[in-house]
């Protein structure tokens, strides 16, 4: 009888202790890297000034910028999606920079499973993700800086980033606080993420093969227009059209992202108000390979297209994914331009009312910006905002179309995205980032039902 007890007790203590094995292994594990592990790497390319002497980041860097440099970066494959990122030093100022943490995953386009029975819609979504960009800021224990060297000692934040130009151009930023306190780049390097890796990648998160896509994703191949098909998104419960107020004869704060980006307004310069804009002959600095500004090609929009609004529709919405069930917002806008020949139309969808912040208009930088397409990140946000918000999961979606619901590129016109903030009367104000947010082309109040 005490061998049975004793036999049994085992039992239990073996069962036990493998389901508290089984319980704890799981995707929040810190990944371990073995002998197995696959390990990628790339050359890191660096800017002089005299290479890229339109560089918005010259009036705000630190004044330690080029004193560190970093000539290799590596990426190791830990479990499922997660991989290290090793940054190698390359003077005895710079020291070893690690994320040693990051689902990579996040940083892959895609779109919801249930987007893919639209083909054309999950196209647009998948090449819309690529052409915005998507810019993590990683702080605290979320990095590590090995090394005994100046770099260890100021840099506090570290900015793993996919730029909007096509799959294998990838850029990190060091930032270090200057003397009034402030995060200030301090270094920026360029790479190509591995081709081989990034099809991998490509494929796993989506089940489709990267090649489909290529001439997109890799050498801007335009797509065709074709309707899109919003009820593979949401729901709608109910709709009406609402009051709104155009503001765009006063021009927008002259704060963060626009201050360091005025400089790549090349028409029109030194304007007073946002309708200045709002021309087919507007013009801004072009982004290009490997990832940064210049006016020597100048980026044409039809901006001429939002000129007059006629009308705004408001919808409630659930989304058929993700959050299926919440009740979000929806906005179509209706343009036309100064002879009414061309209509387009803005519809921003899928939005939670509870992440638009509420903030003065001299603040509105800080407000809930996204760039076009469908479940997309931000254009920058923190490492937990990333990982709180899996794109797949994402209800966001924006598209701009002609009058038939057919998709306009939006790049082309010359729109980024929208950003929303309520002011501090709780009103909801709605602001239309330029091509790059180099400007804001668009500004309204919103009557929003609460």
């Amino acid at each position: 009888m005490k061998v049975l007890k004793s036999l049994l007790l085992s039992l239990l203590t073996f069962t036990f202790l493998q389901a508290c094995h089984m319980k704890n292994t799981n995707i929040d594990e810190a990944p371990v890297a073995t002998a197995s592990s696959i390990t990628y790497s790339a050359p890191i390319r660096e800017l002089t000034d005299a290479e890229y002497p339109e560089n918005p980041d010259i009036s705000i860097r630190h004044k330690l910028d080029g004193t560190f440099s970093h000539n290799k970066v590596e990426l190791v494959h830990h479990t499922k999606s997660f991989y290290g990122v090793t940054i190698y030093p390359n003077n005895d100022k710079s020291d070893t920079i690690i994320l040693p943490r990051i689902n990579i995953y996040e940083w892959i386009p895609s779109v919801p499973d249930t987007v893919k029975s639209d083909q054309y819609l999950a196209e647009i979504g998948l090449i819309n993700q690529e052409w915005n960009r998507q810019q993590v800021k990683l702080r605290g224990t979320q990095f590590e800086v090995k090394g005994k060297n100046q770099e260890k000692k100021v840099l506090v934040r570290v900015d793993f980033a996919r730029n909007c130009l096509n799959a294998y151009l990838w850029e990190i930023i060091g930032y270090a606080l200057n003397e009034e306190g402030k995060e200030a780049p301090v270094y920026h390097g360029w790479f190509n993420f591995p081709s081989d890796l990034y099809t991998k990648l490509y494929f796993e998160r989506n089940n489709m093969k990267f090649e489909d896509l290529q001439d997109y994703l890799v050498t801007w191949k335009d797509p065709e227009s074709k309707p899109i098909q919003t009820s593979l998104l949401r729901n709608v419960v109910e709709e009406e059209e609402i009051s709104f107020s155009v503001i765009n004869h006063e021009l927008y704060p002259l704060v963060g992202e626009r201050k360091k980006k005025n400089r790549n307004v090349i028409y029109p310069k030194n304007a007073t108000r946002i309708r200045d804009f709002l021309t087919d002959s507007t013009q801004f600095a072009t982004f290009s390979p490997p990832g940064y500004y210049t006016t020597d090609e100048p980026r044409k929009t039809e901006l001429g297209r939002l000129l007059e609004i006629e009308k705004i529709v408001e919808r409630e919405v659930k989304s058929t994914y993700g959050t299926s069930g919440q009740e979000l917002k929806e906005f179509e806008i209706f343009y036309s331009d100064r002879e009414g020949l061309r209509k387009t139309r803005l519809v921003i969808g899928g939005l939670n009312m509870k992440k638009i912040p509420q903030l003065s208009v001299e603040n509105a930088h800080k407000g809930f910006q996204m760039p076009m397409g469908i479940a997309n990140h931000s254009f920058y946000e923190t490492f937990e905002e990333m990982n709180g918000n899996p794109s797949k999961e994402n209800p966001y979606y924006a598209f701009l179309l002609d009058e038939k619901g057919n998709w306009l590129d939006s790049h082309k016109i010359g729109i980024d995205g929208p950003l929303f903030h309520f002011d501090e009367e709780g009103s909801l104000h709605l602001w239309l980032l330029s091509f790059e947010r180099h400007a804001f082309v668009g500004h309204y109040l919103i009557e929003t039902k609460p």
